[in-house]
């Protein structure tokens, strides 16, 4: 009833066909290894290439008659012993004092900027604006 002949059949007919799907196992294990460790080195170049794109420079800061102004402000200026700033961020220059509403409030000087900022020389780093 039990035959030892078919028992004794491998999936293998022979020792080098199992050594060489060894090796083809070895060898996908490898590549997929490789393909997990540098899939974050992928995704980053992708998203640098995809910032590179999405943003460009200017090539001035200021307009021309932004840039004559400056000019003229700043030799005023310098005249009367006062530093002046440009494109100041105006969160920079004032707080938000209500604790309560404070991201409602700060929501709305976050992104504005003032063109031109005015201070005293000697006090810099004070709230001694003009």
């Amino acid at each position: 009833m039990y035959n030892r002949e078919v028992a004794d059949i491998s999936v293998y007919e022979t020792e080098k066909e199992f050594e060489d799907m060894t090796n083809y196992w070895i060898l996908g294990g490898m590549c997929f290894s490789l393909c997990i460790i540098s899939m974050p080195f992928i995704t980053k170049i992708t998203a640098n290439y995809r910032l590179k794109k999405a943003y460009g420079k200017f090539n001035c800061l200021f307009t021309k008659a932004e840039l004559k102004f400056y000019y003229v402000l700043r030799g005023i200026c310098y005249d009367l012993d006062l530093e002046l700033f440009a494109k100041v961020r105006l969160a920079d220059l004032v707080k938000v004092v209500n604790k309560k509403y404070y991201m409602k409030y700060f929501g709305k000087i976050k992104s504005k900027h003032i063109d031109y900022v005015i201070c005293d020389r000697k006090n810099t780093g004070t709230t001694n604006l003009y």
